[in-house]
């Protein structure tokens, strides 16, 4: 849940960023909210990606020194767009040509907003392809807010992406977005206990004394308890030990 209320808390962020750009009349006050979306945006999907594997309880693998790593960019991409001096790396020529009736501004993005765009998108596609991964390998149970966490990651690249190519003239990642949010919080709230659901059913396996092996229709494992990798790593010893005697007609070190 805590991951998810980052996530929305990032989209309720830029949304109130841009409320505030178009009510404004002041244009130098409008120039800083213009950037001002940028280090919701920026952190967004670093969100959903935690959002992602916490959903499927492989939050673990995700260490304090790789979150701070991941959080490089969307920080460095905040402080271009909150510190004036710095704004010209995101974009240059920045100005407001119109106040009213709408707010019109010409600008012409910079280096800096190329990298953050790669990085996002990159990291949003890691969450696409864990999802879809990890849905693939859900019990039926698990099968409907599974199913809806990847909807929602791809309803907002979906957005973003038709804004990218200019396809309906307007923004829709925020829309998208929002959409997404919502999609997110029917799966959370129509299922609460999934989480709990699957962190007892792998603590149920691993303490099982016999060793457990979890294949798919394919015949591969996809999932092992701890007395089954206690089993193999004993059988690898075994094995090893055979194969330096077979080789040196001696036990060696």
């Amino acid at each position: 849940m805590r991951s998810y209320i980052a996530v929305g808390s990032s989209v309720f962020g830029w949304l109130l960023a841009v409320v505030l750009y178009r009510l404004t009349h002041d244009s130098e006050l409008a120039l800083f909210l213009d950037n001002l979306p940028f280090p919701f945006i920026a952190f967004l999907p670093i969100a959903v990606l935690m959002m992602t594997l916490h959903f499927y309880n492989i939050g673990k693998y995700l260490t304090k020194k790789m979150i701070v790593l991941l959080c490089f960019i969307p920080l460095c991409t905040s402080l271009t767009a909150l510190i004036p001096s710095l704004n010209f790396l995101i974009r240059y020529d920045h100005v407001m040509v119109t106040m009213s009736p709408l707010h019109l501004a010409k600008f012409t993005w910079n280096w800096w907003f190329y990298v953050h765009t790669v990085y996002s998108y990159l990291v949003s596609m890691a969450s696409v392809v864990i999802a879809i991964l990890r849905h693939r390998k859900q019990p039926s149970g698990y099968a409907i807010p599974s199913g809806l966490l990847v909807a929602s990651i791809l309803c907002t690249l979906t957005g973003n992406f038709f804004t990218i190519i200019n396809a309906l003239d307007i923004d829709m990642t925020m829309f998208s977005s929002t959409v997404g949010l919502l999609i997110l919080y029917i799966a959370i709230a129509n299922n609460p206990g999934v989480e709990y659901l699957m962190i007892a059913h792998k603590q149920f396996i691993n303490n099982m004394e016999d060793a457990v092996f979890i294949m798919n229709k394919q015949k591969q494992v996809v999932e092992l308890n701890a007395a089954a990798q206690s089993w193999i790593d004993w059988a690898l010893n075994i094995f090893c030990v055979k194969r330096r005697i077979s080789h040196n007609g001696t036990l060696s070190p």
